[in-house]
């Protein structure tokens, strides 16, 4: 037998695929192709079902409640699309999945992205420095200043060895 069929779905074979489902139900999808007339894999036939063809899957915009229940769902189970969508009567992992990619690129359309590097900006207020006594140095040692009698002539900065400056 020649490999299966890939691409685009045709009427007749999506009408085979559903005699085949009302005969047989939803099992043995790897033989479907040698008990019919399809040359398509197991798995493509089993998505073609759970996907598109199946009865009471929903089709176009959900509703408010429908909304309401993913936005809760995402809530507590995060990006879990197929834990969701079973929760989501009628729903596929698909259809909530680019829900919410969809609802996500609305609610953040105003945001305006600048794609150049960017660097933060930090706002700095300035304070005129401590008056310290003649003799004093500020010595900046593990990032925290330290306001300390200078030191013996004779002798390095306690705290790191030339680590000072005078003031």
């Amino acid at each position: 037998m020649e490999g299966f069929k890939k691409g685009k779905w045709s009427l007749d074979e999506d009408n085979i695929l559903r005699a085949y489902i009302a005969d047989h139900g939803e099992k043995k999808w790897f033989s479907i192709h040698k008990m019919t007339s399809l040359r398509r894999s197991g798995d493509s036939c089993q998505e073609r079902w759970m996907k598109t063809l199946r009865p009471g899957l929903k089709k176009g915009a959900f509703t408010e409640e429908e909304k309401k229940s993913v936005m809760e769902l995402h809530n507590q189970l995060g990006d879990n699309w197929a834990a969701i969508s079973q929760k989501v009567p009628g729903r596929t992992n698909r259809d909530v999945r680019q829900f919410w990619k969809r609802k996500m690129r609305f609610d953040n359309s105003n945001i305006k992205f600048d794609s150049r590097p960017h660097f933060p900006t930090y706002e700095y207020t300035y304070e005129d420095p401590p008056q310290l006594p003649p003799g004093s140095y500020v010595c900046f040692f593990d990032e925290v200043a330290r306001f300390m009698p200078l030191p013996p002539a004779e002798g390095p900065c306690p705290c790191f060895e030339g680590a000072f400056s005078l003031i």
